[in-house]
């Protein structure tokens, strides 16, 4: 592992908001394009909803952009992440989103707890 990779592991360990805010500010290039439309996305008079939160690096950015974020994922492991991002405009839901009701069984990938599938 490179500096630069152990520098970002231990900033987003031991301060994940700042090194968030850090990296927003100067918007880092290895973020999907998706994530900087965001601001032509999302209003401050309306709520947002991120589906499978992950580990809320879009939910954190949503959260200065809107009124509320409403964040969907059933991953306790990129839950507990996630909620070290939490910002007071932020609502968790443990729970996966669907096209119809039921249950599943959720399969996460040893070593990358931010991969799951249904089975």
């Amino acid at each position: 592992m490179g500096l630069k990779a152990k520098i970002a592991r231990l900033g987003n360990r031991v301060a994940p908001k700042t090194w968030l805010s850090f990296e927003i500010a100067r918007r880092n290039r290895h973020f999907e394009s998706e994530y900087w439309l965001l601001p032509q996305l999302c209003r401050p008079n309306l709520d947002s909803i991120d589906v499978g939160g992950n580990t809320g690096i879009y939910a954190y950015y949503m959260a200065r952009l809107t009124r509320t974020v409403h964040v969907f994922e059933p991953n306790p492991v990129c839950l507990s992440l996630l909620k070290k991002l939490k910002c007071r405009n932020m609502v968790f839901y443990p729970v996966a989103l669907s096209d119809h009701q039921g249950e599943a069984i959720m399969r996460v990938e040893p070593g990358n707890e931010g991969i799951g599938t249904i089975e």
